[in-house]
């Protein structure tokens, strides 16, 4: 029988339960070092930055493990 999504984390060791729970207690702080380029606010896999590169117009992704340019 397949698992749920839910089942399938939970076999994998992940809480998503602590992992939401982190998210709402430090919304607030990381909410305090929006600057210009931010896209996005911190959720489940990371955050959204968009620097002024005057002319050029990368995009980045920034994954809580690392980074990655897209």
């Amino acid at each position: 029988m397949p698992l749920t999504r839910a089942q399938a984390y939970t076999e994998a060791g992940v809480n998503i339960d602590a992992g939401n729970s982190l998210v709402s207690r430090i919304k607030s702080i990381v909410s305090q070092t929006h600057i210009h380029g931010v896209l996005s606010d911190i959720g489940g896999f990371g955050g959204l930055f968009k620097p002024d590169m005057s002319g050029m117009s990368p995009f980045w992704s920034l994954p809580r493990t690392g980074w990655a340019r897209n």
